[in-house]
């Protein structure tokens, strides 16, 4: 297999051309917007206009304006559920490659790779673990574990380079890249791939929650997590605003890293870097 270089300098991979991405949606996209610059134009004249008021009348417009912006959500996401199919089954599954990065992470990484064996696909699937110079003992367990691909690297480079390591010797048309501390859930794949069926998709990003809380402080955070994950991505989705595809676990087409060139291995917010360039 042909490898190319990742040029972090440029951004792009050997031979790569960087056009402006994949085709955007046309579907309302412009009305929606609108509300969402008149939110911020609102916002801003809140602030404004709040230099120049009372506490007590700072603390009301603040309060109806918090409940306009909830609202607007609100709207935003029933609209968006009402819109929203989950697309029919593929003539033909694609293939998949999952990438799994992993740093002395022996304390996740096995449980991680077991649930990615577990997942149910009827396509093609492989699994592979990109050791980034590990010191833990992980990466010999890892090599004796059977239906994964181990990469080894003799250097830590960060995770955005393990990353992309991986995905120039993936096989696959789409390409899953998933934290080794994530346990996708068995049927992950069978609801997620659809989306690829619609050519203009780059990236699909899936729902994450936490595993189930044990104390207060984890019930808060997943509470968080549903308002993230669930409502507010589904939301700013309806307008075409995702910023951001979570190092989580994130499901993107190989062509879209091979012409935008693969992840920026200076930056740490990689999953939002990709995801602001593939915009």
């Amino acid at each position: 297999m042909e490898l190319k270089h990742y040029d972090s300098q440029t951004g792009l991979l050997d031979g790569a051309v960087a056009p402006g991405g994949f085709e955007r949606s046309k579907i309302d996209i412009p009305a929606k917007r609108n509300i969402a610059v008149l939110g911020l134009i609102l916002l801003a004249v809140a602030v404004i206009f709040s230099l120049f008021i009372s506490y007590q009348t700072i603390f009301m417009a603040y309060s109806i304006f918090t409940i306009f912006v909830f609202l607007s959500y609100l709207v935003l996401w029933v609209d968006g559920a009402w819109e929203d199919r989950e697309p029919a089954e593929p003539k033909k599954w694609p293939h998949v490659s999952l990438i799994i990065p992993s740093y002395n992470s022996g304390h996740t990484i096995f449980k991680c790779v077991e649930a990615c064996k577990k997942l149910k696909y009827p396509g093609k699937l492989d699994i592979a673990v990109v050791d980034d110079g590990s010191r833990d003992g992980s990466y010999e367990k890892l090599s004796e574990m059977e239906g994964i691909e181990v990469i080894r690297k003799k250097k830590n480079e960060g995770k955005a380079s393990a990353m992309n390591t991986g995905i120039l010797a993936s096989r696959g048309e789409i390409v899953g890249c998933v934290d080794s501390d994530t346990y996708p859930k068995e049927d992950a794949l069978l609801h997620a791939v659809k989306y690829f069926e619609e050519k203009k998709v780059g990236a699909v990003v899936l729902f994450i929650n936490t595993t189930p809380p044990k104390n207060f402080v984890q019930a808060v955070q997943e509470i968080e997590y549903w308002i993230s994950f669930g409502f507010f991505f589904k939301t700013i989705a309806a307008i075409d605003g995702l910023y951001v595809t979570p190092g989580p676990m994130a499901l993107y087409r190989k062509k879209m890293f091979e012409e935008l060139g693969g992840f920026d291995e200076k930056n740490l917010t990689e999953d939002m870097e990709i995801a602001l360039r593939m915009q």
